[in-house]
């Protein structure tokens, strides 16, 4: 009996959601942009395992952005844009938004080596800490203000909500209201490429906190393209 109410409890947490590139339901996965993007851009990629394996390494936000996941193959780009071939696609696309094909150089051999040797390390300091040596300290003022979110989304808020009424938070996007409640920096963990690893910093949050805020993000998104699997923390 107790073994069914476990499993039940389980399927009640599954959530269908969709590679935001083919679309495919099957073998999806989350990743950080940050693993496919030169530029240090925060946010997370849901990909099936095909599209991973044809997904460039270092390339500009356009590139990622509205290349690869704008198109589910280069057969679709090139006919989107009446081109022979994807080089020429890609061309066209560039002098239509006034980007030069430089913006598309991908990572060295040795820019990749680097990034490998110091994948895992805190770089920048997030809202609510400051960095120091390597090393995350939280800044009370502020952790304040992010517990004060995190709650107030679970009371019913939306983000907009959030951004618009909170007086002491006026200096926050929506944009940014939305990356602290996916950040789990402040329940204690860090991304180590792929994988979410416990780092050795202060937590603003508890773990269940974050959790249950990712499964509200989920279940109050409309559009069907936007819906993945939330990150939850074991």
């Amino acid at each position: 009996m107790i073994a069914k109410e476990r499993q039940s409890a389980h399927d009640d947490l599954s959530i269908n959601y969709r590679c935001e590139r083919c679309w495919s339901n099957i073998d999806i996965n989350l990743y950080p942009k940050s693993e496919y993007i030169c530029e240090d851009k925060k946010g997370f990629v849901i990909l099936c395992d095909r599209c991973k394996n044809e997904a460039p390494c270092g390339a500009s936000c356009e590139y990622f952005e509205d290349i690869f996941l704008a198109f589910a193959s280069p057969k679709e780009l090139i006919q989107h844009f009446n081109a022979k071939d994807e080089a020429e696609a890609i061309k066209i696309w560039c002098e239509e938004n006034g980007i030069e094909d430089t913006a598309f150089e991908i990572k060295s051999e040795e820019e990749i080596q680097v990034q490998e040797k110091n994948e895992g390390e805190i770089t920048e300091s997030p809202f609510g800490y400051s960095l120091e040596y390597g090393k995350l300290f939280v800044i009370e003022e502020e952790a304040e203000i992010v517990r004060d979110i995190f709650n107030t989304y679970l009371d019913g808020k939306t983000m907009e909500w959030i951004a618009r009424n909170l007086d002491y938070i006026n200096d926050l996007s929506q944009g940014q209201v939305r990356e602290i409640l996916k950040d789990p920096i402040y329940a204690g963990y860090k991304f180590k490429g792929v994988d979410i690893v416990l780092g050795e910093h202060e937590t603003i949050i508890d773990k269940d906190t974050f959790n249950s805020v990712q499964k509200r993000i989920v279940r109050n998104i409309r559009n069907p393209k936007y819906v993945y699997k939330p990150l939850v923390l074991e």
